[in-house]
């Protein structure tokens, strides 16, 4: 039902909300909460059902025009001066966010694979012949922090490549406007994915929660066991990837479509509290690696060093709660 709702503050944005507007608006919400309760009440899901309403509901010039509503004000200069965005842009801003998706998923994914990694060679060198100080002890060291590198440079790349496939669209920061017909399509789209989206969030939690179990387990069953601790370590970092990546990949497909809209977190009031989320986010996050490595290389503790990042995500999550939450 909020679906609907934001629809159509969205379709009679750019209208003069005079009395007969707001009229023709309210009586159209309860056209529409009806049909949606009617496919409900035929078995629809809440996709389905708002699906068909939003489809049913046409073009909101066509249909005022059909009621013999005119534009009695023209939009303010401001409106006049948004930036038009067609179905062409939109289509490729949502393929390159699906893109990013995939590559910051994977960026991420790669560098925790370069820790476990680093971590793996740096415990198994203790269990062979001549230890660290031996020939293939070096050689084992030498390799796992290749890997770090060698997995963080392919992570930075990807990092830097969708930043600059979505530079490119660097108006839609600022106020833009679509057509009533590519609002309604992609409206009806992001509502065909929303199941996909939610799949991918749960599946996402669960890993994050089953993370904990290889570290956990290890610490009751074998606790004096460097190498299986770092086993367990290499486990945990390998399900938070896969979370990492559900999360991203799925999230910045979703995202595009909120921007398109200029719904969610894309609201005009909400861009400004997002600018300043993602200035702090741009320090904290890079500062709380940096720990963790410096923690990890220096006093050799890799397990106590992931406690930084839940620490500093509940922070982060709290003070993003606060900013936007601000009127």
């Amino acid at each position: 039902m909020e679906t609907i709702r934001t629809y159509l503050d969205n379709m009679f944005q750019t209208w003069p909300q005079t009395e007969e507007v707001l009229k023709i608006k309210s009586e159209l919400l309860s056209d529409m909460t009806d049909k949606y309760n009617e496919m409900k009440a035929e078995g629809k899901s809440e996709n389905e059902a708002v699906g068909i309403v939003i489809s049913e509901f046409g073009n909101i010039d066509e249909l005022m025009h059909e009621m013999g509503v005119s534009r009695q004000e023209e939009p303010d200069d401001a409106y006049r001066n948004f930036r038009h965005v067609d179905k062409e842009e939109a289509e490729s801003f949502i393929r390159v966010k699906e893109g990013n998706g995939k590559r910051i998923g994977t960026g991420i994914a790669s560098i925790l694979f370069g820790v476990a990694g680093l971590t793996l060679l740096t415990s198994a060198v203790e269990n062979i012949p001549g230890g660290e100080d031996g020939f293939l002890g070096r050689i084992m060291s030498l390799s796992g922090l290749l890997l770090l590198i060698f997995c963080i440079i392919a992570g930075v790349a990807l990092f830097i490549y969708s930043d600059t496939q979505e530079n490119r669209y660097k108006y839609l920061k600022n106020a833009f406007h679509i057509d009533d017909s590519l609002r309604n399509e992609l409206m009806l789209r992001r509502e065909d994915g929303h199941s996909a989206y939610t799949i991918s969030v749960i599946m996402g939690v669960c890993l994050c929660i089953a993370s904990a179990i290889p570290v956990i387990s290890v610490s009751f069953l074998a606790p004096d066991n460097d190498f299986m601790g770092a086993v367990a370590l290499t486990l945990t970092l390998t399900l938070i990837g896969a979370a990492v990546y559900l999360f991203v990949s799925f999230g910045e497909k979703k995202e595009a479509y909120d921007k398109l809209l200029q719904e969610g977190d894309f609201t005009i009031e909400k861009k400004k509290k997002n600018k300043i989320i993602g200035m702090v986010a741009s320090i904290v996050w890079p500062i709380a690696t940096a720990v963790f490595l410096l923690r990890g290389f220096l006093a050799d503790d890799w397990a106590s060093a992931m406690v930084i990042y839940p620490v500093v995500g509940i922070l982060f999550a709290a003070f993003s709660a606060a900013v936007k939450s601000r009127a």
